[in-house]
């Protein structure tokens, strides 16, 4: 019946309420509520409210008052603000909480008196959550009394205020915040901040164009803060004006907003700005605006073109900036600029062309980087003209040819590691055999190892030998033992597979009646007994790199065991280790004596046991146990030396 609704469905629930107690009472109740709640998506509002005040009474629980009251407020509006007043004013925390986000439904200035008469009255913790539902609910008319509470000795309520106003408030408020931004540090002047940029209305940013042109500093400065938030392209003429300003503050955030607000367009003034500026930290400014103008210009011909026009009749102070933001731009024509401006008799110009040269964004000036490093002079601009090359070597497919030609030419230790650093990224011979020459030499030999460790591991793909030799000479040469860790970590990452004893024959499976898997780790079967008498079969299934599955090789069984026998040739008596790991349990015998004995219950990973053992000149007989307990069932095992390298000569043959 709650779910049909209706007010024959209200009549009949209404009567059985009077009548029911309990658990029935209760299942009334809420089809009573369900009934309403289908009033108000019919939009029969009256009929819905006529139930809610039925429950919004001090004799139901509170869950039910809760929802009586937010039905109230959905259906009456402004009629359930007195309602909501109350609720907050009630000494029922969840009452209270409750009422005040249930304001946000309720619209029209009257409600927003009732809200805002009852503010001082509350305790602190009220005021900030009645304010930020005002907030929520954006009426202006509040906007007067939120002003004031942004006065408060609380910081909480304080700052709901702050944050309210950017929701409410109209162009009265753009002064009080603009004042809190600038006065105000802490949280206060990040929301106040960033209220500025939410406040809404057709006259807030003519608000604060006005604002611009006089005042305090800091206040018009935070003004020129907000219209770069807002993004107000309509106050670029405006803020030209003020890059023009007496106070030094004031011209330089304005021409820094006015290259956050350029476009296209506005290139051509803001180089004029470059140009024209008054002083050094102006024109710094300046040259800061139009670089965040030249990140709204994709097109590199039109950031071009306004330097390109202004850069013959510019003076020696600005033509430094306008050299350096031509290789933002990197055009030909810049490119053929900055070359005529390297040979400038203003030393300023000169030296900043030599440094965009260096710096430019492409590979396009690569090789007479190359040549200016071999023919000049100056070790200064030597350096500088190398390194730019060594940068724009990463750029080019022939890389390992540019990294040697910078290294014939790298005499500093510096620039040495410089070159190492971008040979490092190459994958070729040539690169290597570079690096391995600056071994021997003290002051580079670790980025050198460290170079010949990030070639091999490119190189390994295609020659391992070499790679492995390289990295051998760099555990062997280099000092720095870090580089010679990470040269071990890429033999071993070679080797992973190395090592790992694949040629086996087994026997089995063996199980006895009442054992399970842990119980037959005990039981000697014959293999184990030496009985001649075993057969035993070449495992030739389940093989992948590194293991061995035992199912593939005998069924899905479980609680059973089986037999691995293998044989391995060492050239000299010498320590070894084992390295094993198994599906479950695993014993492990060695020319007949036992060497490990694991009854595990576990899954199969590489090297979960390692068992130092002794191999003698010739042939050494290994066999292992692998029992079964359920589930999966595998087996591994790797011969290393002691240090966990490959043992060289080592044989594996399956007899």
């Amino acid at each position: 019946m709650g779910r049909m609704g209706g007010a024959e469905a209200v009549v009949a629930l209404q009567a059985a309420r009077s009548k029911a107690s309990g658990r029935l009472r209760k299942r009334v109740d809420d089809a009573l509520m369900a009934c309403a709640q289908k009033f108000l998506r019919d939009g029969k509002k009256s009929d819905a409210a006529r139930i809610y005040k039925v429950f919004y009474s001090p004799k139901e629980p509170r869950h039910v008052r809760l929802g009586a009251l937010r039905g109230l407020a959905a259906a009456q509006g402004a009629e359930a603000a007195p309602l909501i007043v109350q609720g907050i004013k009630s000494d029922d925390a969840q009452m209270r909480a409750s009422a005040i986000a249930f304001m946000a439904m309720i619209k029209g200035s009257d409600a927003t008196k009732a809200f805002v008469a009852m503010l001082p009255n509350l305790p602190p913790e009220g005021q900030e959550l009645v304010i930020r539902s005002l907030g929520v609910r954006g009426e202006t008319s509040a906007a007067g009394a939120i002003a004031g509470a942004t006065k408060s000795e609380h910081a909480s309520v304080r700052l709901a205020a702050i944050e309210a106003l950017g929701s409410v408030g109209d162009t009265s408020a753009v002064s009080l915040l603009t004042q809190i931004a600038a006065t105000a540090k802490g949280k206060d002047q990040q929301v106040a901040r960033a209220s500025l940029k939410q406040l809404s209305g057709d006259e807030i940013d003519a608000t604060l164009i006005r604002a611009i042109g006089s005042g305090d500093t800091n206040v018009r400065v935070e003004v020129i803060h907000a219209l770069v938030g807002r993004k107000t392209k309509s106050a670029l003429g405006d803020l030209l004006k003020a890059a023009g300003d007496s106070d030094k503050t004031i011209r330089r955030e304005a021409i820094r907003a006015v290259g956050s607000l350029a476009g296209e367009n506005d290139l051509k003034t803001l180089v004029a700005l470059v140009v024209g500026a008054k002083d050094a930290d102006d024109r710094t400014a300046a040259e800061q605006a139009l670089g965040t103008a030249f990140l709204a210009v994709a097109d590199r011909r039109k950031r071009a073109a306004p330097l390109l026009a202004a850069f013959g009749s510019a003076s020696g102070e600005a033509k430094p900036v306008l050299v350096r933001m031509l290789g933002r731009a990197a055009t030909a024509e810049s490119l053929a600029a900055v070359r005529t401006a390297m040979k400038d008799r203003n030393e300023a110009v000169r030296a900043s062309a030599i440094s965009t040269l260096a710096g430019w964004p492409d590979a396009t000036p690569a090789k007479e980087l190359l040549a200016l490093a071999r023919s000049v002079s100056d070790p200064t601009h030597k350096v500088i003209f190398l390194r730019g090359y060594v940068r724009m070597a990463g750029m080019s497919p022939d890389s390992t040819n540019m990294y040697i030609q910078a290294m014939a030419l790298a005499k500093r230790a510096d620039d040495k590691k410089l070159v190492l650093a971008g040979l490092g990224t190459a994958g070729s011979a040539e690169a290597m055999a570079t690096a391995e020459k600056c071994l021997g030499d003290k002051q580079v030999q670790a980025e050198a190892g460290l170079a010949i460790v990030q070639i091999a591991a490119k190189l390994r793909s295609f020659d391992a030998v070499r790679a492995k030799a390289a990295l051998k000479n760099v555990i062997a040469t280099v000092e720095n033992a870090t580089v010679r860790k990470k040269a071990q970590e890429v033999i071993n990452d070679m080797e992973k597979y190395q090592g790992y004893v694949l040629t086996w024959v087994a026997s089995g499976p063996y199980t006895q009646k009442g054992k399970d898997g842990a119980a037959l780790f005990d039981v000697a079967f014959p293999p184990e007994k030496g009985d001649k008498n075993v057969k035993w079969e070449r495992v030739t299934k389940g093989l992948d790199a590194w293991g061995i599955d035992l199912e593939a090789t005998f069924g899905s069984l479980d609680n059973c065991a089986c037999y691995l026998r293998t044989s391995v040739f060492s050239p000299a008596d010498q320590e070894a280790r084992l390295e094993m790991g198994s599906d479950d349990g695993i014993l492990v015998w060695l020319n007949g004596e036992k060497v490990h004995a694991n009854n595990a219950n576990r899954g199969l990973a590489a090297g979960q046991d390692v068992v130092k053992v002794k191999l003698k000149k010739g042939w050494n007989v290994l066999m292992a146990k692998v029992v079964d307990n359920s589930g999966g069932w595998a087996f591994c095992c790797r011969i290393r030396s002691t240090e966990g390298t490959a043992i060289e000569g080592l044989k594996v043959e399956a007899k």
